[in-house]
């Protein structure tokens, strides 16, 4: 299959739900516009390694890739931008935002952390994980990507969640 026609069906077939990933996980018409088109731009670039059959995955993969270094840029930016709304709270004055700020970037962090220790325990329950869970694909659609079986994929995301809940579960209540 000649490469123009390949990277022309592929568009065609994956092109909306690319940017619907990306509309979904960012809420900017014109960020997921940006995400699509580097996205097809890196999958034309890399056509020849990708394997037929594969596209869906590679591109959902480097979408979400897209993604995530859209959201660092922007929180390296974005403290930078926040209005802060300061109250007074007995003699301290306290910016509410700033610290709901702190805590979102203290949730990252562990969630980034988990992932990270889950993805050494074991990829294949990473690679579930994130389909499932970040990616919000249906288990059906999780266990196409990756060629097993449902019941298989439902396994390991109920071993990496077990993972989870024994390694990081008092972290996790105290946040």
């Amino acid at each position: 299959m000649r490469k123009n026609v390949r990277f022309e069906a592929s568009y065609k077939e994956f092109g909306d739900f690319i940017f619907q990933v990306a509309m979904k996980n960012t809420s900017d018409y014109y960020t997921a516009q940006d995400i699509e088109q580097q996205v097809f731009c890196e999958f034309y670039a890399n056509l020849d390694k990708i394997y037929l059959g594969a596209e869906r995955a590679w591109l959902l993969r480097s979408t979400r890739n897209a993604i995530i270094d859209f959201w660092r840029k922007r929180n390296k930016r974005g403290v930078a931008y926040v209005d802060f709304a300061v109250a007074e709270e007995g003699n301290l004055l306290v910016d509410e935002r700033l610290m709901r700020l702190e805590d979102q970037v203290a949730a990252q962090e562990l969630t980034q952390r988990i992932f990270e220790a889950v993805k050494a325990e074991n990829v294949q329950w990473y690679e579930a994980l994130v389909l499932c869970c970040v990616d919000d694909l249906s288990y059906r659609e999780a266990a196409e990507i990756l060629e097993v079986s449902e019941t298989l994929l439902r396994t390991r995301v109920c071993r990496a969640r077990a993972f989870i809940r024994d390694h990081f579960w008092d972290e996790y209540k105290e946040k």
